[in-house]
This record gives structure tokens, sequence and C-alpha cells, in this order.
């Protein structure tokens, strides 16, 4: 059992309280309107944001964040995404080292274009929090009813992602891994432009033809901006990206992932006992990603001299950011800076892109190696 603090009381907030309480978790639920947390008090429920769901009597309802985050194994991050730099800066005195921290707000900061995971990290970077995402097309009233679900959780290393999954999952609420943080959060953020122009074309009464051009060619920006910001294609084919299009438009056809396939075919088709046809599909008719390639030199096959190249930082900016945990090789967090690299490997810098080394090409006069590098668009 982890004793764990979820802060923000709206919808999606008291819906995963519920969710971890009957996981067997110790919960505190916070909030910083006091009125709100005298009405959960005296109800068990937001009238508001979430009427006719109750929250346990065990749960406890405060609105001193101090005591809401002490002694948390988690802490999940609920409050809207306006709020997350407002709220992490005023958990910088009172949270401990090495805290782990879910966000499971979606959308990027207005002014400086940041996902919510950067924004923590880099308010909480003193007391070097683990951070962790949880997204997918989930709608909080579903998750507070046990509805089943699906979501997708992410994080930096691969035991954190597996710790919160198990924390997470239970038979209505299924939780996949993925190993590409900024492409579920990315995924997460930009499908709610497509989905609103989806709901504005409903309104105009324009047709299927309409919907099925602006979810295509929608997902196909997504994923094309998201793999130029290090996220990986696939994962905006998933459950953060196109599965979040579809539950919007209250439709389910699209692309499924393999991994996926046997799940939904056991459960979805059950859902409220509505038609639901899966079409299975050839990886060929996925879109491929453009690229660019690029001609470099290296003094050495290491990683921070491959970074420091790729980004234009110096090399000790590139081993600082590589220390920070923002470097992928093969979709694997890496922080040694002095890891070998070779060809065929993989290497995602978050804000920089995706990159592959496709050939080493000889040595120059002055013996530097030289490389052919596709940068994805």
């Amino acid at each position: 059992m982890a004793k764990i603090s979820v802060i923000g009381s709206g919808g999606w907030g008291i819906a995963l309280t519920i969710l971890l309480h009957k996981n067997g978790h110790n919960l505190t639920i916070w909030s910083f309107d006091k009125k709100e947390v005298e009405e959960l008090k005296a109800t068990r429920e937001n009238k508001t944001k979430l009427p006719n769901i109750s929250l346990p009597d065990d749960i406890e309802v405060t609105d001193d964040l101090k005591e809401a985050v002490s002694d948390k194994d988690i802490l999940v991050l609920a409050v809207p995404s306006k709020a997350i730099r407002s709220v992490s800066k005023s958990l910088k005195d009172i949270i401990k080292d090495n805290q782990i921290i879910v966000n499971v707000a979606k959308g990027l900061e207005e002014d400086t274009l940041k996902t919510m995971t950067d924004i923590i990290e880099e308010e909480l970077k003193e007391k070097n929090p683990q951070v962790a995402v949880l997204s997918g097309p989930s709608h909080a009233e579903e998750v507070g009813k046990g509805i089943p679900t699906t979501c997708v959780v992410s994080a930096h290393n691969k035991e954190l992602t597996l710790y919160l999954q198990n924390i997470f999952m239970n038979p209505s609420f299924r939780v996949y891994t993925s190993p590409d943080m900024i492409g579920v959060e990315i995924g997460g953020a930009l499908k709610n432009v497509i989905a609103l122009a989806a709901g504005i074309a409903d309104g105009l009464n324009y047709g299927d033809n309409t919907k099925a051009a602006l979810i295509t060619r929608g997902i196909k920006e997504i994923s094309s901006l998201g793999v130029a910001m290090g996220g990986e294609q696939s994962t905006f084919y998933g459950l953060t990206g196109l599965g979040d299009l579809i539950v919007k438009n209250g439709h389910c056809y699209g692309i499924i992932l393999e991994n996926m396939f046997d799940f939904l075919k056991e459960n979805l088709l059950r859902v409220n006992s509505s038609p639901v046809e899966i079409i299975e599909i050839d990886e060929s008719e996925i879109p491929q990603n453009e690229y660019q390639e690029l001609n470099i030199t290296l003094a050495s096959l290491r990683l921070d001299s491959l970074v420091a190249e790729l980004t234009n930082l110096s090399r000790t900016l590139g081993t600082n950011y590589i220390d920070l945990g923002n470097v992928q090789l093969n979709y694997e967090v890496e922080r040694e800076k002095s890891t070998k690299i070779a060809v065929g490997d993989t290497i995602i810098i978050k804000k920089y892109g995706k990159f592959k080394i496709v050939e080493e090409n000889g040595l120059t006069k002055k013996d530097k190696i030289k490389l052919i590098i596709r940068k994805y668009m």
C-alpha cells in the first residue's frame, strides 16, 4: 500500500483518488479552495465538477498543502495545466528529495511552450523529483464509475514506469507503459486542437469526409511535430494521440497498436453494448517520417560528443543536458556521458528531435570520425 496525495480536487483528481483508493492505497486529496474542501468533507461529493460520485469516508480532504504532501510516496498533480507552475513553486520547500510526482494535466505552457513535466522539473530541480506522466483517452466521470478505460504511463526510467503501472492499474483501468515521455505529453496536448476542429465540423453539419480529413491530416501533423521535438512516431498513433481523438469524437475508428489489440478486442466491444468495429491495417499504411540527412564529424564516438554536435551546445552544457535526463539512447534515458554510440543507434534529444546514426563514413584528414545522421522531421 502506497501513501498517495492527489493535488487538485476537480473531476479528474477525484476520479483518480477513487481509483487509487479502490486499489488499496492510502489517499489524501488537496484543494486550494476552502469552501470546496468544506463541501467535500460534508457531502463527500464535488457536485459541480463530478456529480453523483462519492469519495469514500476514509479519504482525507485538506486545504493545507504542506499537510497534504508530508510523508507521501507519490504525489499526483491533477491541477489545470495553467496552474502547474504556481503549484510546483508552492511545493518547492515542502516536498522531500526524490519525490515521485505524476502529472496528469494535458497541455503546453502558453508563453514558453514547455510541457507540464518540463515545468515541474524546472521549478523543483533542487529536489531532484522523479517525474512521470499519465495520459490517455479518459473521461473523469467514466473512470469514477469504474467503466473500462485505458491510459499510458511514462517516466525517465523503466523501473519507475513499471512501479506506477502497478499502482494505477486494476481490472477496469488498464495502464500501458511507454519510454517516450515527450511523445506522451505532446500527443495528449495537441490532440485537443484537432478534436475542437472536429467538433466545429459537426456543428457546421459537415460530413464524415471532412471529419476523416481533419483526423487523418491532424494526426500526421501532430506526429511530425512530436517527432521533431524528440517523440517516437508510434506514440501518436496510440492511446495518447489518436486514442484521445477517438474518444473526443464519440466514435472508435482509427489505428490500434498491435500490443493493444487483444485487450481492446475483449473489452472495448462490450462497453455499454455499443457496436465497435476494429479493423487491422498493414504497417505500410502508417505514414512514414520524413528526414533530413546530416553529415557530421566527431572526435570520438561518445554520447556527449554527439549531443554537443547535434545541439550546438558546448561540451559542458551538452553534458549537463545528459545529466538532467534529457537524452535517450535507443529509447532509454541515458545519463552516462561517456557511453559509446554506434551505427544503428537512435538518439532522442529533448527539444532538439530524434536522430539515427545511419553510417560511419571514414575519417577526415585530422582523424575525426565522419558520420551520416538522419534527423527526423
